[in-house]
């Protein structure tokens, strides 16, 4: 009897006939990224709950901060870009943005999504999330700006 199935993000596919031997994970990019993202969240809420960290007031405050300054770059981005969408695509009638906050980085909502992401575990008082930054490789920000930068070239027609 065949089995098939596929990783959480649908990009590795597979079809086994037999019965299966072993179960294992996916490895793909996709799904390590979004495997930390959870634990990127996770972490610091059930250090929030059960109060493993004791962070004092003034850097929460300082996380509360970053979190609201992700925000204001999102409220800014959906204010100058009528266009902004999570899925990239390009529309017969859309121009590049060069104001606002596109005037000082290409993407903008990004580079508010990693300062906010800096800013929760500390909002959530966790030392524990806050290392756990530590760990995360900044490139991989870097590699879905590039993605999305390559895919809007693409559509566009320009190399």
């Amino acid at each position: 009897m065949p089995h098939s199935g596929n990783c959480f993000c649908g990009t590795v596919k597979l079809e086994v006939t037999g019965s299966p031997e072993a179960m294992g994970y996916c490895h793909c990019s996709s799904c390590i990224a979004a495997v930390a993202f959870v634990g990127l969240i996770v972490l610091p809420a059930l250090d929030h709950r059960f109060i493993w960290s004791h962070v004092p007031l003034s850097p929460v405050l300082a996380g509360d901060a970053l979190v609201a300054l992700g925000w204001l770059a999102f409220y800014l981005v959906f204010r100058e870009n009528s266009f902004t969408s999570a899925t990239i695509e390009v529309a017969p009638d859309q121009k590049v943005i060069s104001t606002g906050p596109y005037a000082l980085v290409r993407h903008p909502m990004y580079a508010g999504t990693v300062v906010m992401l800096l800013g929760i575990p500390i909002a959530l008082g966790s030392w524990w999330g806050a290392a756990r930054h530590r760990r995360d490789d900044p490139r991989s920000h870097m590699e879905s700006a590039r993605r999305g930068e390559v895919s809007c070239k693409e559509s566009a027609g320009v190399s």
